[in-house]
This record gives structure tokens, C-alpha cells and sequence, in this order.
């Protein structure tokens, strides 16, 4: 996962990359922290994601809580279907349609 902040610390993007699961739920977790506290407004980009699971469905509604209480934003760009499949399966439509474009 890489984290690149622009030049005014107002926005950094996250992008997240392969599987986004269990096994991988701590660094996902930390790096979505990290990027949290660093910038205004994270973006997350999903452009090379291959799998996505419940638990990190729960990371970004903690992440979500984190960032409302810090006053910072987060939104999702090149959203894997995996990710919008589990989103569907899972129930969590009105989570997510605050932080994305697409109509879930």
C-alpha cells in the first residue's frame, strides 16, 4: 500500500492493492490510520484490488467514526467490484454511498 500526501496536507490518497481480507485486516487498519491522521481528506484508491471481505468492510466503519470525530473526510475512487459485491451481500449500502459515487 502506498500513501502519498500532496503538497498541502490537505489530501493524501491511500491506494489500497490485491486483497483486502482477514489476513491482511492489521496493515490495511494501520495504513488507513496513518493516512487518517496525516491529511484532511483521504482518498482511498482501489484500482489494483482483487479481493475484498467483511472485515474490511469493518475497518472502513471504523475508519469512518475515526475521521468524523478528527473532522476529516474520506472518500473512495476506482472502487473494485469485489468491494461493491461484499458491500451489497453485507448490507452496508448506506455506509458506503457517503463515501463513494456510485449509486449502490
Amino acid at each position: 500500500m502506498d500513501f502519498i500526501i500532496n503538497g498541502t496536507k490537505k489530501e493524501g490518497q491511500l491506494t489500497l492493492d490485491e486483497e483486502l481480507t482477514i489476513q491482511n485486516a492489521i496493515e490495511i487498519r494501520d495504513s488507513l490510520l496513518k493516512a487518517i491522521g496525516s491529511v484532511e481528506h483521504t482518498v482511498l484508491d482501489m484500482k489494483n484490488v482483487t479481493a475484498v471481505d467483511v472485515s474490511f468492510l469493518q475497518i472502513i466503519v471504523s475508519a469512518l467514526y475515526t475521521a468524523s470525530t478528527l473532522k476529516k473526510n474520506i472518500s473512495i475512487v476506482n472502487i473494485a467490484q469485489s468491494f461493491m459485491d461484499v458491500v451489497e451481500k453485507s448490507g452496508f449500502t448506506h455506509v458506503v454511498k457517503t463515501i463513494t459515487d456510485k449509486a449502490v
